[in-house]
């Protein structure tokens, strides 16, 4: 079953690409910029992918429990939390092309300390690691909405251009845990690392090639709090929290609970599936002629319907098609969210607002990656919190 529908919605995502990338054509400049973005985004986020695929193996190889491996876990999340509203304003005042500088730094050094057997220099690794994550999630896509003002850029271009680096990423996915994969194979636990090194020295060197810098505050590294005052971006934020703690805890848990239904369901390709179903929906979006709080809403009952299916059965098949569903959502949120986030933030201060908006983001998973040592004894109790948080999302959506 797994492999023939990995191979169907192989078909149907390249098909849809080639029949959707002719309908349009892009200008020189929009494209250069697109390209010069993205090609730094590509090493970047596969610098990530593949430290995520074989991080447990490598710490169960140590020797370390499974308890303490969650806890390496909670302190990774808890460092993104806590660094990562300290270092928004800072990205803001000194450069964003220099935040994405530091991502390098960081997460290279993060990614030596698993050479060590060590807890305390494991720990070590995941503060950095948390630190590395918060500057990858913001100055990136600070730094690409900056720098499309600052060309003058056609402000229609923005969504499709997120849009597109979601559909990449998907593709970097898929090759990530291919490569992670064969690393592993030839190195050890530690050559997924290894690569995810050269892929940070490569990104490096690119930023410093091909980026200019741009800033968001001129003034000072000041906090506004008075942002925070604002009726939409309290909703911004609340919405975006609520859709990504769905995600992660997806990340964690979809693995373990469809092994409760076949213990011999093939990972790799199932992942690979889920990945092609993402760049099938943010394929779906670049078309998508609506707005985007209307995309939005789409999503949220998109993934209602999912998790309905996966709460409500105890078919394989019928829990597969709904993480599926769940996976092409996350294709269309991706884009949707990073352009009404675009409109609502200011430029000013994108760095610092999204920094924030991942604080609770990271005290919400970590609260679930606590609660997934208790997993194993309920098995759909974290289907059961996605689905009335699905609900719930619905109802004060139409407020």
């Amino acid at each position: 079953m797994f492999q023939q529908t990995l191979a169907a919605t192989l078909c149907l995502t390249i098909g849809a690409y080639l029949l959707l990338s002719k309908a349009k054509q892009e200008p020189k400049s929009i494209s250069s910029f697109k390209w010069t973005y993205t090609i730094v985004f590509i090493l970047a986020s596969a610098s990530d992918w593949l430290q995520g695929a074989y991080t447990y193996s490598l710490y169960k190889s140590y020797g370390l429990s499974f308890e303490t491996i969650a806890q390496l876990f909670v302190v990774g999340f808890l460092s993104a939390a806590v660094f990562g509203g300290l270092l928004a304003p800072t990205v803001d005042k000194f450069g964003r092309r220099n935040g994405c500088l530091l991502f390098c730094i960081v997460y290279f050094l993060s990614s030596l300390t698993v050479f060590f057997q060590d807890f305390w220099v494991l720990l070590c690794g995941r503060i950095l690691g948390g630190i590395g994550t918060s500057l990858l999630f913001t100055s990136f896509e600070a730094w690409m909405v900056g720098e499309h003002l600052k060309q003058k850029l056609p402000s229609e271009t923005l969504g499709d251009l997120f849009s597109f680096t979601t559909f990449v990423n998907g593709i970097v996915a898929i090759c990530s845990g291919l490569v992670a994969d064969a690393a592993v194979h030839y190195l050890g636990y530690t050559g997924p690392y290894q690569v995810s090194m050269f892929c940070l020295t490569l990104c490096f060197v690119g930023i410093l090639l091909l980026w200019g810098e741009n800033y968001g505050q001129s003034q000072e590294t000041k906090i506004d709090w008075s942002l925070y005052s604002r009726p939409e971006i309290i909703g911004l934020g609340w919405m975006q929290n609520a859709m990504e703690i769905m995600m992660y805890a997806f990340v964690f848990l979809w693995a373990p609970t469809m092994e409760q239904l076949d213990p011999n369901v093939p990972f790799g390709t199932v992942f690979s599936n889920f990945m092609l179903m993402m760049m099938l929906g943010s394929l779906f979006y670049s078309h998508l002629t609506w707005k985007q709080p209307t995309i939005l809403f789409l999503c949220f009952s998109l993934s209602l319907i999912a998790f309905s299916l996966a709460y409500w059965s105890t078919s394989l098949p019928v829990v597969y098609l709904g993480f599926n569903i769940f996976e092409f959502v996350i294709g269309m949120y991706f884009p949707a969210i990073s352009t009404l986030r675009s409109k609502i933030v200011s430029e000013h201060n994108r760095a610092q607002l999204t920094n924030h908006f991942r604080i609770p983001l990271n005290l919400g998973v970590t609260s679930l990656t606590i609660g997934h040592l208790h997993a194993h004894q309920y098995p759909h109790f974290w289907i059961r919190i996605h689905y009335f948080e699905s609900f719930w999302l619905i109802s004060c959506f139409t407020l």
